[in-house]
């Protein structure tokens, strides 16, 4: 059964939910299968959802991908990815 994406960001609108994707650009994603995408978006609600105040940082920095890439919540997670390999771990 799939588990329902409930975080407020989902709420919000910033991203489609699973049943309402479109493609805003008139470009249609590479990443279309709806699982792959379900899947994305549970990553997505995890890293915002996750209460320990050291990752309030990479969870800003995902809400503002998620939101400058509406309706393509898989480049946004690609992003926020390949972004984090530039950052010091710590």
């Amino acid at each position: 059964m799939a588990r329902k994406l409930t975080h407020p960001t989902i709420r919000r609108g910033l991203y489609a939910a699973p049943d309402a994707w479109d493609d805003p650009g008139g470009q249609a994603s590479s990443y279309g299968c709806p699982a792959i995408r379900h899947q994305v978006l549970q990553i997505i609600e995890e890293i915002l959802g996750d209460p320990q105040p050291a990752c309030t940082d990479a969870q800003e920095r995902l809400r503002r991908l998620v939101a400058g890439n509406p309706g393509r919540p898989e480049r946004a997670l690609l992003l926020h990815l390949m972004s984090g390999r530039s950052q010091p771990s710590g």
